[in-house]
């Protein structure tokens, strides 16, 4: 498995990539679908502080940076926090962003409002002290959401895999060659081996309801897929077979 400084090195050196696939949805409709799709899930509708983990180019950090919301992205590569911050000058707002280690996250118990990661958890060696983590770092009655999918069970289920194959080259008919990490077939992810990550063959989202109960959160939410809410057409073409989904839980008193 890649050390730390390896993987940083990983998502810096892909941060182009990934950085085109952001100002796609900075600038289309996804931006309010999924800022109303957060909104929604939160009790506290303004003056939010909020920790986007994993924050990649900074999506998320810029369209919740709005109602008076305090928003401090973290990631553990460089080239990801240049392109959020070139991204955040653009759109016209000011999150923090830092370099950060999501196993050791440096703020102190109950500081945030709101935690949420996009993408990130399938990518975790030690996922259990990440959530951990995150927990840690709720407020009473702050929200912590995941949205992820199963994007590596492809590896373990050789149907699914065929049926996202299927799905690929039909959208290279339709729409074009497929930009590349967006296929989520291939067994090695830019050399990080998704057969070695823990999540990759777990049974999810059910693995995460369970650990969100073990650390003790409540009014737990578990949606299976949102991609009505925050797919286009291409996109649930490409992803369907593998559907983002979405787990809320809530620290209380």
């Amino acid at each position: 498995m890649l050390s730390k400084e390896e993987r940083a090195k990983h998502w810096s050196n892909g941060a182009e990539d990934y950085d085109w696939y952001i100002k796609q949805e900075l600038t289309g409709f996804k931006a309010d679908s999924w800022y109303d799709l957060i909104m929604e899930q939160c009790e506290k509708k303004e003056n939010l502080r909020i920790l986007d983990c994993g924050c990649g180019p900074g999506f998320f950090s810029i369209i919740l940076s709005k109602n008076g919301n305090e928003v401090t992205g973290i990631d553990q590569a460089e080239g990801m926090l240049e392109k959020a911050r070139e991204n955040a000058k653009v759109m016209g707002v000011d999150p923090e962003f830092k370099i950060m280690d999501l196993e050791n996250i440096d703020y102190p118990d109950g500081t945030f409002d709101l935690i949420l990661s996009r993408n990130v958890a399938w990518n975790l060696s030690e996922p259990d002290k990440v959530y951990e983590e995150w927990a840690r770092l709720l407020k009473k009655d702050g929200v912590l959401l995941v949205f992820d999918s199963t994007w590596y069970k492809t590896l373990f289920d050789e149907d699914l895999a065929n049926e996202v194959k299927r799905r690929q080259k039909e959208y290279e008919e339709k729409y074009g060659e497929i930009r590349g990490h967006d296929s989520d077939t291939n067994e090695e992810h830019d050399h990080v081996d998704a057969r070695e990550l823990p999540l990759s063959k777990t049974e999810r989202p059910e693995w995460d309801e369970k650990k969100f109960i073990d650390m003790g959160l409540k009014d737990i939410v578990v949606k299976k897929t949102i991609d009505d809410r925050v797919y286009d057409e291409k996109d649930e073409l490409l992803y369907g077979a593998t559907p983002m989904f979405m787990v809320k839980g809530t620290r209380r008193a």
